[in-house]
């Protein structure tokens, strides 16, 4: 698809095992996960990724995503979202279209998060920095 869209040239995939083998990335944009223990490999994504790089982890399980979300929080990721998906077919009638009374449908899990530069506590608000004002009509103020 890659090739057919003609972006061969700015976009590379690169397969393998990112828990046991170094996959010799460096300032990747984004690192998709589709693996048991995703958690696991949060260390090394961050350390593939670039600043405000990506990571999207599909997980069949909620006890995954959890575990993943625990570890790009340790891992100080912001923006971390899960999105559910679900599979249900939809009954198609005239007048009546609905998601089917009995649902045999699959869900999985795809969490997202971004890396950001190594902070103290990323998730702590700022505070502007209070500026001195020196003089209002001659007389010394500070702020």
């Amino acid at each position: 698809n890659i090739e057919r869209a003609k972006l061969n040239d700015i976009v590379s995939i690169k397969f393998g095992n990112i828990i046991n083998d170094d996959l010799n990335c460096t300032n990747v944009d984004s690192v998709v996960l589709d693996i048991a223990e995703p958690w696991n490999a949060i260390k090394k994504v961050k350390s593939y990724l670039k600043q405000s790089g990506t990571i999207v982890s599909f997980s069949p399980t909620i006890e995954q995503v959890k575990k993943t979300t625990f570890a790009l929080r340790e891992h100080r990721f912001i923006e971390i979202v899960t999105y559910e998906l679900i599979k249900r077919k939809i009954q198609v009638k005239k007048n009546a279209t609905r998601p089917e009374v009995r649902m045999i449908g699959h869900t999985g899990y795809l969490t997202f998060g971004r890396k950001i530069q190594d902070l103290k506590n990323p998730y702590r608000e700022r505070k502007p920095e209070s500026k001195e004002i020196v003089s209002f009509n001659g007389m010394p103020l500070r702020s």
